[in-house]
């Protein structure tokens, strides 16, 4: 059978495979640095080293969990290699594809249960399961500013409003304009209930250093892609 995850080195060799990327919570708050255990590994021929660099691959998500990593230390215990490492590559955020893996199928915006910047996980997520949209789905399109309660709630909502359920439209405004001008060919009408309500969510939590983020930023650059009626 083959195995889910491999790990290649720096020259593209196959070094490692297994079955199970677990991700952990790490409690030293290190940061840049993370906690996994790769299950299913066969131990006897392990051939990684600390502080080299990797790439792991993954079969499932067309490549878009892939990313390359940096060990820090590990060990092993039977078939479960455990490392902390430092990510160095990719969109994948550590986080993600535990959302995925308990809340896949959900339909509702589970990121209201999220706080703040760990918002940008469900977004990773968003892209790992549907990758770049190709199209906006949603006929009616209503931005419910009731559930944007700061920066990237915004993100989250407006994916959701375009494209449903882990619509993935990016976490920042740069993201948004490049998908939008592959998206939009002529402009669509977009409602936004409690926008006042919204502003102030988005404007009073944005990002340090993020100030040409904010929701009269946002407006702008939405307006040159929809007609907007705010409520």
């Amino acid at each position: 059978m083959s195995s889910k995850y491999k790990i290649f080195n720096t020259s593209e060799e196959l070094v490692l495979s297994f079955n199970k990327l677990v991700e952990f919570y790490d409690y030293n708050g290190t940061e840049g640095a993370y906690s996994f255990v790769f299950c299913g590994v066969d131990i006897k021929y392990l051939d990684l080293c600390k502080n080299e660099s990797y790439s792991l691959q993954c079969e499932d998500f067309e490549g878009r969990l892939d990313f390359d990593f940096i060990i820090n230390k590990f060990s092993a215990c039977e078939n479960n290699f455990f490392l902390n490492l430092n990510i160095s590559s990719g969109m994948y955020e550590v986080g993600a594809l535990s959302i995925l893996e308990f809340q896949n199928e959900d339909e509702k915006r589970i990121w209201l249960d999220m706080k703040g910047s760990l918002k940008r996980k469900y977004i990773s997520a968003c892209y790992i399961k549907n990758g770049f949209p190709r199209e906006i789905k949603n006929e009616k399109i209503i931005i419910e500013g009731k559930y944007i309660q700061d920066y990237y709630s915004f993100y989250c909502e407006l994916g959701y409003a375009l494209f449903g359920n882990y619509g993935y439209i990016g976490n920042n405004l740069n993201a948004v304009c490049d998908l939008l001008n592959d998206l939009v060919e002529e402009n669509k009408n977009i409602i936004w209930s409690d926008s006042e309500l919204s502003f102030k969510s988005i404007d009073n939590s944005l990002p340090e250093g993020y100030y040409q983020s904010s929701s009269e930023y946002i407006l702008s650059l939405l307006e040159d892609y929809f007609n907007i009626e705010l409520k």
